[in-house]
C-alpha cells in the first residue's frame, strides 16, 4: 500500500473521530443549556407567582382596576411560562400537571371573585347613595379569596419540588458532560498513539536507512546501494537513489576532464570580466568628454548671446534715430523697411535674451524647497494679466500640491506653459485653460496644463522642445522657439520627464513631473 493511502486513511480515521467527538460533545452541551434554561425558566415563574399572590392580596384589600390588569398580566405571563416547561420524564410530569391544574383554578377561582363583586355592587344601595354588598355576598367572596390564596399557595410549595428537579437533571447533565469529554479525549489520544505509530513504521524507519546511505555516499562510498523490496514512494525513491550513486560513480570516473572544463572556463569569465571593466572606463571617459563638450556648447552660447547684445543695441539705436530724422521725408515703402528693420531687431533681441537665460539655466545652482505649486501658479497668472486684457478665457485650476523644487526655475517653467496656454488660445472667443494634476510613481506628482487653442500635429511631438524648433510660423504666432527647451531642461535638472499631446485645431495637453514635497526630504 502507498505511503499517501496509507496516510489518507489515517487521516480519515482522525477526523472521523474529532466528527464523532465533536457530536457527542455537542449535543451534551445543547442538553445542559436546555436544563439551564428550564432553570432559569422555573426561577423566573416563581418570581411571577410571588408577584401574582401579592397582587392578589392588594386587589382583594382595595379592589382597585389597575389591580386587578395587574393580576390579569401576570396570570397571563404564568401561564406562557407554564406551557414551555417540558415534562419529558414522569415524576417532572406530575408535578407541572398538578402546577398547571392549580394555575387553571387559580384563574377560575378569580373570574368567578371579580363576576361576585360586579354582581353585588350592582344590588343594594345605602341611604346615602353608597352601594353595600349583602352579608351572604360578602362571605361568597371572602370563601373565593381564601381559595384563591390557597391554591396560590399550592403552586408556590410545588415551585421548588420542581426547581430541585432540574437542579438534579443539570447535574446529571453535568456529569455527562465531564464524562463525554473525557471519553473524548482518551479517544483521540488512542487515534493519535496509532496514527503515530503507523506513521513511525511506514515513514520514520525507511527515511533513516535513506539518511544513513546518503552519509556512506557522501563519504566517498559510491559502491552503496540501499537496496529494498518496497513498493511505496520510500522504495521508489531509494532505487532512484541507488540509480544515482551508479551515476555518480560514473561521473567521478571523468573528474580531470571536468576540472579542465571548470579551469577553462574561469579563464573565460576573467577575460570577460577585463573587457567589462576597460568598457566601464572607455563609458565613463565618453561620458565625462560629453560634459566637458556640453559645458563648451553653454560657454559659447553664452559668449555668442552677450557679444551679439551690444552690436544690436547699435544697430537698434541708428535705426531710430535714421527713423526720427529722415523718416518723415521717406514715402511708405521707405518707413515700412525702416519699421520691418526695428520689429527684426527687437525680435533678435528677445531671441539673445532667450539664449542667454537658456545658457544660464545649465550653469545656475539649484535650491530646492517646498513650493506651494498653487502660491507660485497664482503669481503667473498676476503677471500674465497683461496679455489676458480683452480676453475671455475660462480657468479650471485644481487644488495643487506642495511640491520640492527650486522656486524661481519652476516658476520660470509655469511662465512659459501658461503663456503658450494664453497665447495658442487668442483665436479662441470660448477659451479654456485646465491646470491640474495626479499622483505619479516613486512620490511624483505629475501636473498638467491643457488648452483647446491651436493645438499640433503628433508626428511633430519630438520637435516640440527642442531649441529653435517652431511647430507655427512668426505671422500666426509670435515666440522664439525656446520657450520649452528651457521647460525641458529645468524640469529635466530636478530629475523630472515633459511631454505633450495635441491635435491641429483641437488644442494641447503639456505634462510634467516633479518631486512632491514630504517633511523628510
Amino acid at each position: 500500500m502507498k505511503i499517501r493511502t496509507k496516510l489518507w486513511i489515517t487521516a480519515s480515521i482522525s477526523i472521523a473521530t474529532a466528527v464523532i467527538v465533536g457530536a457527542v460533545m455537542f449535543l451534551t452541551l445543547q442538553k445542559l443549556n436546555a436544563v439551564r434554561g428550564e432553570a432559569a425558566r422555573i426561577q423566573t415563574l416563581q418570581k411571577e407567582v410571588a408577584e401574582l399572590q401579592s397582587t392578589t392580596f392588594e386587589y382583594l384589600t382595595d379592589h382597585e382596576q389597575r389591580k386587578y390588569i395587574q393580576w390579569l398580566s401576570r396570570h397571563a405571563r404564568i401561564t406562557k411560562l407554564l406551557d414551555g416547561l417540558q415534562d419529558e420524564q414522569k415524576e417532572r410530569r406530575a408535578i407541572i400537571g398538578e402546577i398547571r391544574l392549580n394555575h387553571r383554578k387559580v384563574g377560575a377561582l378569580f373570574d368567578m371573585m371579580t363576576g361576585s363583586m360586579r354582581e353585588t355592587r350592582g344590588n343594594g344601595t345605602l341611604s346615602s347613595g353608597k352601594s353595600r354588598p349583602e352579608p351572604s355576598a360578602r362571605d361568597r367572596e371572602t370563601f373565593l379569596g381564601r381559595q384563591l390564596l390557597l391554591r396560590t399557595q399550592s403552586i408556590m410549595s410545588d415551585l421548588p419540588r420542581l426547581s430541585a428537579h432540574t437542579d438534579s437533571v443539570m447535574a446529571d447533565a453535568q456529569e455527562r458532560m465531564v464524562l463525554a469529554v473525557v471519553l473524548s479525549v482518551l479517544l483521540l489520544v488512542a487515534v493519535k498513539a496509532v496514527a503515530s505509530l503507523t506513521i513511525m513504521r511506514s515513514l520514520v524507519k525507511p527515511i533513516d536507512e535513506l539518511r544513513r546511505g546518503t552519509e556512506r555516499v557522501g563519504a566517498g562510498d559510491l559502491d552503496f546501494r540501499i537496496g529494498t523490496n518496497r513498493t511505496d514512494e520510500i522504495g521508489r525513491l531509494s532505487r532512484s537513489f541507488d540509480a544515482m550513486s551508479e551515476k555518480l560513480k560514473a561521473i567521478t570516473v571523468s573528474r580531470d576532464v571536468l576540472e579542465a572544463e571548470v579551469t577553462e572556463r574561469k579563464r573565460a569569465e576573467g577575460e570577460v570580466r577585463k573587457l567589462n571593466e576597460e568598457l566601464e572606463d572607455r563609458v565613463r571617459e565618453r561620458t565625462a568628454q560629453m560634459e566637458a563638450t556640453n559645458k563648451e556648447l553653454e560657454a559659447f552660447s553664452y559668449s555668442v548671446s552677450h557679444d551679439l547684445r551690444a552690436p544690436l543695441r547699435h544697430v537698434s539705436g541708428y535705426i531710430d534715430l535714421l527713423r526720427r530724422k529722415i523718416g518723415p521725408h521717406l514715402d511708405e515703402k521707405g518707413r515700412h523697411y525702416i519699421e520691418m528693420i526695428m520689429d527684426s531687431g527687437e525680435k533678435m533681441g528677445r531671441l539673445i535674451d532667450d539664449l542667454l537665460a537658456f545658457s544660464r539655466m545649465g550653469r545656475t545652482e539649484m535650491r530646492r524647497a517646498a513650493v506651494p505649486l498653487g502660491d507660485l501658479l497664482e503669481g503667473v497668472l498676476k503677471d500674465m494679466r497683461g496679455e489676458m486684457e480683452g480676453r475671455k478665457i475660462a480657468w479650471e485650476i485644481d487644488p495643487l500640491p506642495i511640491v520640492y523644487a527650486d522656486a524661481s526655475m519652476l516658476r520660470m517653467a509655469l511662465t512659459n506653459l501658461v503663456s503658450n496656454a494664453i497665447k495658442f488660445t487668442r483665436r479662441r472667443p470660448d477659451a479654456r485653460v485646465r491646470i491640474g494634476y495626479s499622483d505619479g510613481e516613486g512620490g511624483e506628482v505629475v501636473v498638467s496644463i491643457k488648452d483647446n487653442g491651436a493645438g499640433f500635429d503628433m508626428k511633430y511631438v519630438d520637435k516640440l522642445f527642442g531649441v529653435f524648433q517652431r511647430l507655427h510660423s512668426t505671422a500666426e504666432f509670435e515666440g522664439t522657439g525656446i520657450g520649452l527647451a528651457n521647460v525641458r531642461r529645468i524640469i529635466h535638472r530636478h530629475g523630472g520627464k515633459t511631454w505633450a499631446e495635441g491635435a491641429v485645431g483641437e488644442g494641447a495637453t503639456f505634462h510634467f513631473t516633479i518631486q512632491r514635497y514630504r517633511e523628510e526630504t
